[in-house]
């Protein structure tokens, strides 16, 4: 097998178009996580579906998504991340059309566990192909640009999806959000260099105890999980219900959030790969969650103005959406670069299982007590909690220094 350092590093315009398909396996692997907050109304509309029954949906999808992750992480470390972002593409291009067809909600359901499949390689594919193909000192950048199609997922549910679902049809605006994962799937087999294959004695060099702060943020990541879940499945449902917004305008505010954090992200990846202030970075980031969600329950308990939830959507994308940017290179710079992929791996199971109870828990005290405002405040508490996790030290890093971190 060719040696990661003689790998064909990309630069110029190849460069970029790879770092293009990388930022829309981003935006494809996530959109439906932020498609099923948009279209709730409409899914709760037409299926008769309860708050808790509309969580199911993204628990499903996260929870493939999480358990996948690890499992994700070392497929693409063995086998190449070429092969499994097509093979990405493609899940998505069935789930997304699936999901537009289905007549019931348990196929709804398994169009959700496809859509996670997809979700699971998102982080390990595009880290993989960074660190092996992208030259160092574009990293931080390419990695910035790449998270920020997650962002970019949530503007194209909430700016696209939400208007063309309510002129169209939710069932018509979804399956066209198929064209997305078709066309980089097409752009993968053009652009993306082949994968190099690994032989059995170089997989299992790959078996390597995880770093501290590896682990440190695979906690963190729950409970910014936990968090971010109930935002994108209900910011939406909540603006229609408690504060008085039109679908549209509610969908909106995913849009919002989602420009705010596209720009964010790269600025975070950037400011964190030059100067390596992870905790610093990550703990305002938890901290702007807990003060964005705190306004909009007192928008809403106060019965102030609607537009006031405008300012929480921006504060949202700047600080707790955008905090994979910095927990990525923060990856990056503490694990081999041959396990790049199972490292990703290890912090997204935690990031994800957060959205395992997130949603149904929420939505089920929603149910119970008819008012948003305890689940809110669970939501605070989480991003509260990931604040003074990031109270401890973390490793010294140098960003001019390109080996990993070791100290944990």
């Amino acid at each position: 097998m060719t040696e990661l350092g003689e790998r064909e590093r990309l630069t110029g315009g190849r460069a970029g178009v790879v770092v293009v398909l990388l930022t829309l396996a981003m935006l494809t692997s996530t959109f439906p996580g932020f498609a099923f907050g948009v279209i709730a109304p409409q899914l709760t509309d037409e299926f008769g579906l309860t708050r808790a029954a509309l969580g199911v949906l993204s628990t499903v999808y996260f929870v493939v998504g999480g358990l996948g992750s690890v499992l994700a992480g070392r497929i693409v470390d063995a086998i190449g991340a070429r092969r499994v972002m097509l093979a990405s593409f493609v899940i998505l291009v069935v789930s997304m059309v699936g999901l537009g067809l289905s007549p019931s909600y348990p196929l709804l359901m398994f169009a959700a566990l496809l859509a996670g499949f997809s979700l699971a390689t998102g982080n390990p594919v595009s880290n993989k192909i960074i660190v092996e193909r992208i030259p160092t000192a574009r990293r931080g950048m390419a990695m910035g640009v790449k998270q920020a199609g997650v962002q970019a997922g949530a503007f194209v549910a909430g700016g696209a999806l939400g208007p063309a679902a309510a002129v169209f049809g939710w069932r018509t605006a979804v399956i066209a959000t198929a064209a997305l994962p078709l066309a980089g799937a097409i752009g993968t087999l053009i652009a993306v260099p082949r994968d190099v294959v690994m032989g059995r004695s170089e997989r299992r060099s790959l078996r390597v105890k995880v770093s501290g702060p590896i682990r440190r943020l695979a906690v963190y990541g729950f409970l910014m999980g936990l968090a971010v879940s109930n935002v994108n499945a209900y910011l939406p449902l909540f603006a229609v219900e408690d504060v008085g917004l039109s679908t549209v305008r509610a969908g909106a505010l995913i849009a919002v959030m989602g420009v705010f954090g596209m720009v964010m992200r790269v600025v975070w990846g950037w400011m964190s790969d030059r100067s390596g202030r992870f905790r610093g970075y990550l703990t305002w980031m938890a901290a702007g969650g807990a003060v964005s969600i705190l306004a909009a329950v007192v928008t809403s308990v106060a019965g102030l103005a609607p537009w006031l939830l405008w300012l929480v959507a921006i504060g949202l994308g700047v600080t707790a959406v955008t905090w994979l940017s910095v927990a990525m290179v923060a990856v990056i710079a503490s694990s081999r670069p041959a396990n790049a992929g199972h490292a990703s791996g290890v912090v997204l199971l935690g990031f994800y299982s957060g959205f395992l109870p997130g949603p149904v828990v929420f939505g089920a005290l929603v149910d119970v007590t008819g008012t948003y405002t305890v689940s809110w405040i669970l939501v605070i508490v989480a991003f509260v909690a990931s604040a003074g996790l990031m109270s401890r030290p973390w490793p010294q890093y140098d960003p001019d220094d390109p080996s990993p971190v070791r100290a944990g």
